[in-house]
């Protein structure tokens, strides 16, 4: 089947098809006149690159489970990672929601201190800077805009990561 056809079936865009294949994730047949020919097993590799990537699983993570790596452990380490990721979420959320709770007072950094400070006690971990854009488009995504008080305040505060459901 052509290009179109394992489109339709997979729900994956031509240039997402065409992009796995540079990446290596995919190698399809070429006919005579060098199109792409897709057999049954590509489109179920289409499929399960479409599953893992839903998942929020790298490419590269794919490929080594591709190349023959235990899935199980690829697997595990990304579930071990997206925990990591929630609790960090949970715990900007507490920090936030305690900001915005202050709100109409003037912003106390010692008592957000203070709770970040009780936070950690209980294994929470607040970066003092920021490693990647990422990071900072998780803390405004779930603190408000860029430019707006809250986001700005926190962005003094640093990125907090590691305590899920503590109280503040």
């Amino acid at each position: 089947m052509n290009i179109k056809e394992a489109e339709s079936l997979t729900g994956i865009t031509k240039q997402n098809i065409r992009f796995y294949e540079k990446k290596g994730l995919l190698t399809p047949q070429r006919n005579e006149n060098k199109y792409r020919e897709y057999s049954n097993e590509d489109i179920e590799r289409l499929l399960q690159i479409k599953m893992l990537r839903k998942l929020d699983v790298p490419i590269e993570h794919i490929q080594r489970i591709f190349d023959g790596e235990d899935q199980n452990e690829i697997i595990q380490r990304h579930l071990d990672n997206l925990v990591r990721q929630k609790n960090r979420l949970e715990d900007a959320i507490t920090i936030c929601s305690f900001i915005l709770k202050k709100s109409k007072e003037p912003m106390d950094t010692q008592a957000i201190l203070s709770k970040m400070e009780e936070l950690e006690q209980k294994g929470g971990h607040f970066m003092e800077e920021r490693k990647s854009i990422n990071e900072r488009v998780i803390l405004v995504g779930v603190c408000g805009q860029e430019g707006d008080d809250t986001a700005d305040s926190l962005e003094e505060l640093g990125l907090l990561c590691g305590t899920a459901g503590a109280e503040v």
